[in-house]
């Protein structure tokens, strides 16, 4: 084994062991800061969701406490038995509560006794001053809000349906409302209260305000990015985490793992939970009355999928950025090597005397391996020069020759390409028919197998067919037999519908979106003919080359006084440094995502002869992995 070769083995064992190392050390660093960064969000996420639950609060606080400044209020608590003033306070606070979305919005007396409820039936007279809301006011003279859970006989006594909407969103008799209580005070003195109380058991609005406050309703795979529940006890009220029949998973229970932290211990929790059908980054919190009782949680979660899969590209990066790096330092090592092994001063030497004319210049030490065979190349090499200097002038009166009879050989070729194409034509167009005749089953029914056959066929065929146009317009675009017979053409009617109308079906089948931006009225100074073959060639590599579902738009614009017309795609676009093979003859771009399309090299050449002809200019822009357009003008 030669010594080079062992280094280069020692050099490739020796990084590979480096990067296997450097991967596994980057992916645990990730594995661990992904999580941790996705839990510290999920605590974030918490704090969020606390401040839009007590915001709730906070807004009705305010809007009640200036509702207690109100006169006609006062007046009604001074005479609660007046019927025009009870009549008058009845109908403009269930304004009110009906234009701040109030499930209940009640005037309560001093002692405690509801003067007047606003929801219907508008009950009344009954004793609630042991509501821990009017029980604080009562007592401190104070306004609160907070979070209290109502019996079923106080829901029946609040109003229609409440009850209701609580027994049918969560099976639950009771009703956890979120609220205020504001004093109403005259001259110092307690005159009242006014209360107020959103339900939350069922109240979809309230919990999707909580999540947008957490994740602004992203998704994520189809499952929400972030959830918000709201627990009364242990069983969820109110929630838009997803059950397993597809609606909202209200009346399920929490995990008793959860339960006992939070409603036993009165301490959060956080962690990796399974909720419903999918693991989420969980944070539970438990939530009190005014009284300092537990009563329910308050939980907002993060899909952990989404930080996985975040994860597993974050790593992929980096290993993919670690072995590449290792090729190229094994590469550099190997040049090095070469260099600390080659004692080219010798042939340094012999090459400069060889420069200068001394034809006899050779390398006379014997050198084993890879030298030994340089320096035997570089002396063949010079015995060859010395023989070849006379031949090399005598070729160089031959090659004037032989550039005469290849140029006559390239229009032989020219010619024989447009005879062959063109007697081509007709036999394919005959079998093309004959094919889909059979396919379409009008000489009898087919079976799947021989339908697939027959569409690899009339697949090839198709490819066949455009081969074949291809090389007729490259033919006549050498000879120079395509003249350009201009006049005034309607683009859109005369050019772009009768392009669009043969690959109708196969936009549609690649389920792409067509907007043709191009006036009816538009009207160029050109060939028709010659300026279909440039839409069939553009439209007809937009949808070959364009992204399945993508779209195709085209457009025309003034630009510099001049007619621009454009034809733009959805895809993977072209790399800027592959942008000059554009144009060219039998140029074709590969790349992973035009692997197994076929094309003939020649379609945008025959575009911009033909734009050329017209005397005008035809270009490509393109944001690589997403778009790309060609625009041309005619002069």
């Amino acid at each position: 084994m030669r010594l080079l070769t062992k280094f280069i083995l020692t050099t490739v064992a020796i990084f590979l062991m480096l990067a296997i190392a450097l991967s596994a050390v980057s992916t645990l660093w990730i594995n661990q800061n992904t999580i941790r960064d996705a839990q510290h969000r999920v605590e974030v996420a918490i704090r969020w969701a606390r401040e839009a639950f007590n915001q709730k609060n906070r807004d009705a606080h305010q809007v009640l406490a200036v509702a207690a400044q109100n006169e006609l209020l006062r007046d009604f608590l001074d005479n609660p038995r007046d019927p025009k003033l009870a009549a008058a306070v009845q109908e403009k606070f269930n304004n009110f509560r009906l234009q701040y979305h109030m499930d209940l919005l009640n005037i309560v007396s001093a002692d405690g006794t509801v003067l007047l409820r606003t929801r219907p039936p508008f009950n009344s007279g009954d004793d609630i001053s042991d509501n821990p809301f009017i029980r604080h006011v009562l007592l401190n003279g104070k306004s609160i809000e907070g979070t209290i859970v109502l019996s079923r006989s106080a829901l029946a006594r609040e109003g229609e349906s409440l009850l209701e909407r609580a027994v049918d969103a969560t099976g639950e008799p009771n009703g956890m409302f979120t609220g205020t209580a504001v004093p109403v005070m005259r001259g110092g003195k307690l005159i009242g209260i006014i209360s107020s109380g959103i339900l939350i058991n069922g109240n979809n609005d309230f919990i999707d305000t909580i999540r947008d406050a957490v994740s602004y309703g992203d998704y994520y795979k189809g499952r929400s990015v972030g959830t918000a529940t709201i627990f009364m006890g242990d069983k969820r009220i109110a929630t838009n985490v997803v059950g397993n029949k597809a609606g909202r998973a209200t009346g399920t229970a929490a995990s008793a793992e959860v339960a006992d932290m939070v409603l036993l211990r009165g301490r959060s929790w956080s962690g990796r939970a399974w909720v419903v059908d999918a693991w989420y980054l969980s944070y539970y919190e438990p939530l009190r009355d005014p009284d300092n009782n537990l009563i329910g949680m308050l939980y907002v979660g993060e899909l952990e999928e989404k930080y996985r899969d975040i994860r597993f590209k974050a790593v992929a990066s980096v290993v993919s950025v670690i072995f590449v790096a290792m090729l190229l330092s094994i590469a550099m090592f190997i040049l090095i090597a070469r260099s600390i092994l080659e004692p080219v001063g010798k042939l340094r030497d012999a090459t400069a005397r060889l420069i200068k004319g001394e034809r006899s210049a050779r390398v006379t030490e014997e050198f084993g391996g890879e030298m030994g065979d340089l320096t035997r190349s570089f002396n063949n090499m010079a015995d060859d020069i010395e023989k070849h200097t006379a031949e090399i002038e005598r070729k160089q009166c031959e090659l004037a020759a032989l550039n005469n009879e290849l140029e006559m050989t390239n229009r032989n070729y020219i010619d024989m390409l447009g005879f062959i194409s063109h007697e081509l034509k007709n036999p394919l167009a005959s079998a093309v028919l004959s094919l889909h005749t059979v396919k379409d089953g009008y000489l009898g029914e087919l079976n799947d197998k021989q339908k697939k056959g027959l569409d690899n066929v009339a697949e090839s065929l198709d490819y066949f067919k455009e081969l074949i146009r291809s090389y007729l317009d490259l033919s006549k675009l050498e000879k120079g037999d395509y003249v350009i017979n201009r006049r005034n053409t309607a683009l859109k009617n005369a050019v772009i519908d009768p392009a669009i109308q043969g690959l109708t079906e196969e936009i549609r089948r690649h389920h792409m979106t067509l907007d043709i931006g191009v006036h009816d009225d538009t009207v160029v100074d050109a060939d028709p003919d010659l300026l279909r073959i440039v839409y069939d060639n553009l439209i007809g590599n937009a949808v070959k080359y364009g992204r399945e579902g993508g779209a195709i738009r085209l457009r025309e614009k003034v630009r510099d006084g001049r007619q621009v017309f454009s034809v733009y795609n959805e895809g993977a676009g072209i790399p800027r440094e592959k942008m000059d093979m554009l144009f060219k003859k039998f140029s074709r771009i590969y790349s992973q995502d035009t692997a197994g399309k076929r094309g003939s090299g020649l379609g945008l050449y025959a575009c911009r002869e033909i734009v050329r002809k017209h005397g005008g200019d035809i270009w490509a822009e393109s944001e690589p992995g997403k778009w790309v357009e060609f625009s041309f003008e005619i002069g």
